[in-house]
């Protein structure tokens, strides 16, 4: 493997471990969940894994795309300069 995939390996699995964290959890219920209006039931993962009708779920999948694409849109920047 070269070291640029390892690195990639590495970031991304360092942005996967903070965004799924409880702590990241209660960050976005308190700005985002409260400003839509969304139930901290709905909002938080079950007690031992994550489900698909959770929409914390889908806006920290969502984040973590953005993320991962940014990285990736940064880099290709970089490379031009």
């Amino acid at each position: 493997m070269a070291k640029s995939h390892i690195q990639c390996v590495i970031s991304i699995t360092f942005f996967f471990f903070l965004i799924s964290l409880d702590v990241t959890y209660d960050v976005t219920y308190n700005t985002l969940g409260k400003l839509f209006n969304v139930s901290e039931d709905q909002w938080k993962p079950a007690e031992g894994g994550s489900n698909l009708d959770c929409v914390g779920f889908w806006v920290h999948l969502v984040v973590f795309a953005l993320i991962i694409w940014s990285r990736y849109y940064i880099n290709k920047l970089i490379e031009r300069f």
